[in-house]
């Protein structure tokens, strides 16, 4: 994932540029008319820079959609060079991808098949669709230099901003130019089954496109003399295929059909745009097609421009100024005041730092309070109150969980999370997890409290398990199993970082029963660092835990890459432990197991493992799959020992399902060895 403080850098960089000599049409304001399109929408940035390159610029921006992500940070004052490095570097994949319900971090890590919430409107069952936390906290920081010029008022931008929604009770187009940006824009991007709608003034309002996809009519009711219009609204082939399991194709589809309007009338000093985007996806958001749109939406900007007959006068940008202190936050709630003054950092009376702010409103999209926090700055020339308009994420949440493994069986877990308190800051879990070699119980509670300026959540948590250890007395062969009951205690702290990084610091008590041995007790700490977002890009994952009977940790680190179809994972694991008990002892490959060996066959307390997981794609949601691994199991000597080391391989197919992948896969290991692998949904 990418640097919060590069892209706050990338968010203020501010670069000029100079009109080139033209002859100029008759005086009159001239408006800027961007359409939605989803991704296409990325080929304005590609006319701005053509328009840029004539030295042409608008006195009014309307902008629909993809086009009103675009349109305001133009009118914000970035020039479409930056635009166009920000479209970049932004995660923008990320407004528009598919993710599963969004799990609190309580559960660690799981993700429900089904999760069920309790929110303003009651009941509602969620499903795959985008992470709107994380869209929502993108758009907050690709928008906030705007918003702070406009502290409300989008006609103090250097460039006036209109961007268009639709009230979905009334079925009316709505024109937003006032309030806070980021979340104008918003409303403006609701498209249908993909985002909530958004509320404002006591409206419900989703995707202008639905009523004004080419807002030129707009336009012209606020005084534009002439527009110049980007169209990117295309109907794609009805040969082109649609597997219906993911809800973003199949809005795909629906943005085809409904956002075919009619055409609106221009006039002999109009401007259209039209670049030819017929054959990408409106929600294709990838790197490399990102770069072809650009291309495209430029050289059709230039092709436009070279028909005319007069460029409009370009518009002088309105002088504007950054305010240059913080006079503090409130809210309505007093009691969330708090909450936010931690999460954003900002104290009364200090001076801003934009880049540091940016920061913060991009820590948001990890947030397990809120779906959304709208800053809706106000002020004057030299400072800035935040008036933030928070949602919460839903106080009550139950999920549950499932998968199989041909090996090790089903397993099933079922989670519940209450938040409490006057601000909704006291979260209580609950978990109870149901497997053939595994079963677990947990109830815990966390408190976010704002009582210190850094975001440091105190908790706590009772588990109690109980283990079946396979013993294999020759290879292949299962001889008998063990079980282990513990109690285990944990009291400490939490802290997130940037990118999704998550610290936890406690203490922890534990106590657990071997056959044929006297119950051990035990007293130590643990320190936990993960990523705690399903990683997109990269994973990490380390644990330590000492004690007064034993010392274990780990750690794992894994890339991803791609290249069309193709999708590469390497993966490094390396582990080490010092008197460890038999249901603490590491397994050869994890739960993944190692190609050619029976899951949970080779435990010890020495483990390296260095693998790559390659994947196809070979047609809608199946995949063909390779890996190659190498790795040792230990028990004492050093981690990366001259004996022990494996190798194996393991191919199959799989296929991405709504209850999960499924994977059908057969390894081949040293000596000969040789095992299947049946996965269906994510194994926990």
């Amino acid at each position: 994932m990418q640097n919060p403080r590069l892209i706050a850098g990338l968010l203020v960089a501010l670069c000029a540029a100079g009109p080139a000599a033209a002859q100029v049409c008759q005086p009159g304001p001239t408006a800027l008319v961007l359409s939605g399109g989803g991704a296409k929408g990325v080929a304005h940035i590609g006319v701005l820079l053509a328009l840029d390159s004539a030295g042409v610029r608008p006195d009014l921006i309307v902008g629909t959609s993809m086009g009103a992500i675009v349109g305001a940070m133009y009118a914000s004052g970035y020039s479409a060079r930056q635009i166009d490095s920000m479209a970049r570097a932004l995660p923008l994949t990320d407004l528009f991808s598919s993710a599963r319900p969004r799990a609190p971090l309580a559960w660690g890590g799981r993700l429900p098949v089904v999760l069920w919430a309790m929110g303003e409107q009651g009941f509602a069952l969620q499903t795959a669709s985008v992470d709107e936390p994380r869209a929502n906290a993108i758009l907050n920081a690709a928008m906030l230099r705007g918003n702070l010029l406009a502290r409300g008022n989008f006609d103090s931008l250097p460039i006036p901003f209109r961007a268009v929604a639709t009230d979905l009770l009334a079925w009316q187009t709505v024109v937003l130019g006032e309030g806070d940006l980021a979340q104008a824009v918003r409303a403006s991007i609701a498209i249908p089954i993909v985002f909530s709608p958004e509320r404002i003034g006591g409206r419900v309002l989703v995707d202008g496109g639905l009523t004004a996809n080419l807002p030129v009519g707009v336009a012209r009711d606020l005084g534009a003399r002439r527009v110049l219009v980007s169209d990117v609204t295309s109907r794609r082939s009805d040969a082109d295929s649609i597997s219906g399991e993911d809800p973003l194709e199949v809005a795909d589809r629906l943005f085809g059909v409904l956002f075919e309007q009619p055409r609106p009338l221009l006039g002999p000093e109009d401007l259209l745009v039209r670049p030819e985007v017929r054959e990408f996806g409106n929600l294709d958001f990838t790197p490399d097609r990102v770069a072809e749109l650009i291309a495209i939406g430029r050289a059709a900007g230039a092709a436009a421009l070279q028909t005319r007959s007069c460029i409009p006068v370009p518009a002088v940008l309105r002088p504007t100024q950054l305010p240059r202190r913080v006079t503090g936050l409130r809210t309505a709630r007093v009691e969330e005041t708090p909450l936010l003054q931690r999460l954003l950092n900002v104290q009364a009376a200090q001076d801003l730092d934009l880049p540091a702010l940016t920061a913060q409103v991009l820590g948001l999209r990890d947030s397990d309070l809120y779906r959304s926090v709208w800053l809706h700055p106000t002020g004057n020339r030299d400072s800035v109150q935040l008036i933030p308009a928070a949602r919460r994420l839903p106080h009550r949440l139950t999920g549950v969980g499932l998968s199989y493994d041909n090996e090790l069986g089903g397993q099933v877990w079922l989670g519940g999370i209450e938040r409490r308190g006057r601000a909704g800051d006291i979260e209580l879990s609950a978990l109870l997890t149901l497997a053939r070699f595994h079963r677990e119980a947990e109830v815990g509670a966390r408190l976010f409290t704002g009582l210190t300026r850094f975001a440091v959540t105190p908790k706590a948590q009772l588990v109690f398990s109980n283990d079946v250890i396979r013993k294999f007395e020759l290879p292949g062969v299962e001889d008998t199993r063990n079980e282990v009951p513990e109690i285990r205690l944990q009291v400490g702290l939490e802290r997130p970082f940037a990118n999704g990084w998550h610290l936890t610091v406690a203490a922890e008590p534990l106590t657990w029963k071997q056959r044929g041995i006297d119950r051990n007790w035990a007293l130590g700490g643990r320190v936990v660092l993960v990523r705690r977002r399903e990683p997109e890009v990269r994973r990490v994952f380390a644990d330590l835990q000492w004690n007064t009977e034993y010392v274990r940790g780990e750690a794992e680190a894994a890339l991803r890459a791609s290249a069309g179809r193709l999708v590469v994972e390497p993966r490094l694991r390396a582990a080490w432990g010092r008197d460890l008990p038999p249901h603490h002892s590491f397994v050869l490959g994890g739960n993944e197991g190692f190609p050619g060996l029976q899951r949970y066959e080779l435990r010890g307390d020495r483990e390296a493992v260095v693998s790559v997981q390659s994947t196809y794609r070979v047609a809608g949601p199946l995949d063909l799959r390779l890996q190659v691994a190498a790795g040792r199991i230990a028990s004492g000597g050093s981690l990366l020992g001259d004996l022990d080391w494996r190798a194996g391989a393991r191919v199959g197919v799989g296929v991405e399902t709504p209850i999960g992948p499924i994977h059908f896969e057969t390894g081949w290991g040293s000596g000969g060895r040789k095992a299947s692998l049946v996965r269906i949904g994510r194994w926990f």
